[in-house]
């Protein structure tokens, strides 16, 4: 699992969070019976990557209050060729409601799937312990120390992660 080296200090933080969510594996907090190794190690930091490059880069954005969006449906996350570096379980049930259960990431308004033009995602956003972690980073520096989740490609070659829609409110 190589870490891209343009992003020391991104990579430093994902590693904690990486460790912080595999320690949460059979405790019941969230829905993992234990750790995962191996290329799901790999996912998991992929994962994790996304979440964190999605809402942080998006809460130090000029706009007041701007979410990220996820599907938390498992047919989002069925295996096709485009789309295998995130799973349902990977990423919804160890990283996404991991970081919820660290009180890294909190749910702003939940997604709903109704008639034809009436659903929409859920909205999340990052906390400011999340936040904190990046707080130090002069603000015209943090595009280059906080990459877009088009980077968070720890990924195996060819695969792509899935376009994240962005909500600014």
């Amino acid at each position: 699992m190589a870490n891209d080296t343009r992003y020391p200090l991104f990579n430093t933080v994902i590693d904690q969070l990486v460790d912080e969510v595999q320690a949460l594996a059979g405790t019941g907090k969230i829905e993992a019976g234990r750790r995962v190794a191996g290329s799901d190690l790999s996912k998991l930091r992929v994962s994790i990557s996304k979440l964190v490059a999605d809402t942080v880069s998006i809460r130090f954005s000029f706009r007041a209050k701007a979410q990220a969006s996820i599907h938390l449906g498992k047919d989002h996350y069925k295996s096709t060729r485009y789309q295998q570096a995130l799973s349902y379980r990977i990423h919804v049930k160890r990283a996404f409601d991991g970081m919820r259960s660290l009180g890294y990431l909190k749910i702003d308004r939940r997604g709903f799937h109704g008639e034809i033009g009436s659903s929409y995602l859920t909205r999340y956003s990052a906390t400011p312990k999340l936040l904190s972690w990046f707080q130090t980073i002069d603000p015209r520096v943090r595009p280059v120390v906080i990459p877009t989740s088009s980077h968070c490609s720890d990924q195996p070659k060819g695969l792509m992660l899935p376009i994240t829609n962005y909500i600014c409110e």
